[in-house]
């Protein structure tokens, strides 16, 4: 059965744009983690890029989730200009390597966006907390 994500930032009006909302939740995210934090997305923001991918697509498997397959944005989410982006395997997210702090290439690595990381995290910590 195919889950789709739907991101807390979608249908939002106001006048702040994806990218000033993207760049937020970056802030929030590593700004909320605290070094007790045992949480799923606590876990994954102290691994380095591709454990964190990987687990991730591990973790989208098991909840059901499916890649996304319909057409991806042409700019990037965080600076909104085009050229040679990441497309996230959950969304129609896309972003440049060097916007997304990245050095090198993904290789045989997903992509994840942050608005798919805050969510599948937020999924699996729900998961989790059900089974204890």
């Amino acid at each position: 059965e195919e889950t789709p994500i739907k991101h807390a930032s979608e249908g939002k009006v106001g006048s702040e744009s994806e990218a000033q909302l993207e760049t937020a939740h970056a802030m929030q995210i590593d700004d909320e983690i605290d070094a007790n934090d045992n949480s799923c997305l606590a876990q994954l923001m102290r691994m380095d890029f591709r454990e964190r991918y990987r687990l991730l697509e591990e973790w989208a498997k098991s909840l059901g989730l499916q890649p996304y397959e319909d057409e991806h944005d042409d700019n990037c989410m965080l600076c909104q200009l085009g050229g040679d982006l990441y497309c996230c395997e959950y969304c129609h997210n896309v972003a440049h390597k060097h916007c997304i702090g990245h050095q090198g290439d993904l290789g045989d690595v997903i992509y994840v966006c942050r608005e798919c990381v805050l969510d599948i995290a937020n999924i699996k910590e729900a998961q989790v907390q059900e089974s204890q």
